[in-house]
């Protein structure tokens, strides 16, 4: 099943107690991430493709099971959504709430379609976005897609917190397909907020599909 980086929730209906439904990640062992019976509730990082559902039954067994999209977090009765970051898609049409930037929509692409929707960043300057981290944030998964045109133009990506050290990473130009880059980035302990930088090195790149989710 196609499944994006989120957090689910699987509720399953059987004909026998000791039925139940799971989600496991490739790669991430033989412990289901989702079990319907014992932890219904879970966060998945690898994200699309990569998480596939099992159920061992016999004859006659029968079993509803329905994965829902969760909110990832409750924190004095407000909700969090999966990704922190606001028009990460750009599909508003205007960079907002991003600083910098140039938006360039499908039809205005002649040779380079966004990567998903209508709209996409065309950017050759730093473009930033602050989000609030909810209460618990020890980690956050940054996922992304980029079209560099070229090897020779690279991202430099920086999330500053409101206490301790910043991230950095760099993501290497490919070429003029669109590739997209996941990152696992530690929190410090006590932040509250986080500040991504994105960075285009030796002309334009685009970018289009930002998700920045948190992990306990």
């Amino acid at each position: 099943m196609t499944l994006e980086v989120g957090t689910y929730r699987l509720d399953a209906e059987t004909s026998d107690a000791r039925l139940h439904a799971v989600v496991y990640e490739l790669g991430g062992g033989s412990t289901p991430k989702i079990d319907s019976a014992t932890t219904p509730e879970a966060t998945l990082v690898k994200g699309s493709h990569l998480a596939y559902l099992r159920v061992d039954m016999a004859v006659g067994d029968s079993i509803d099971a329905t994965i829902t999209p969760m909110l990832t977090s409750r924190d004095g009765g407000g909700y969090e959504p999966v990704s922190l970051l606001a028009n990460g898609g750009f599909e508003s049409g205007l960079p907002a709430p991003w600083t910098g930037g140039i938006v360039v929509g499908a039809s205005d692409a002649s040779w380079i379609r966004p990567y998903e929707g209508e709209w996409m960043l065309r950017s050759s300057q730093p473009v930033s976005q602050q989000v609030t981290l909810p209460a618990g944030t020890k980690r956050l998964w940054l996922s992304h897609a980029a079209n560099s045109y070229d090897r020779r133009r690279s991202t430099h990506l920086r999330v500053d917190f409101d206490t301790g050290d910043p991230w950095n990473a760099d993501v290497a130009g490919v070429d003029d397909q669109w590739h997209v880059f996941e990152r696992e980035i530690p929190v410090p302990e006590g932040a509250t907020a986080a500040t991504l930088t994105v960075s285009p090195s030796n002309g334009y790149v685009r970018y289009d599909a930002f998700t920045l989710t948190p992990l306990s």
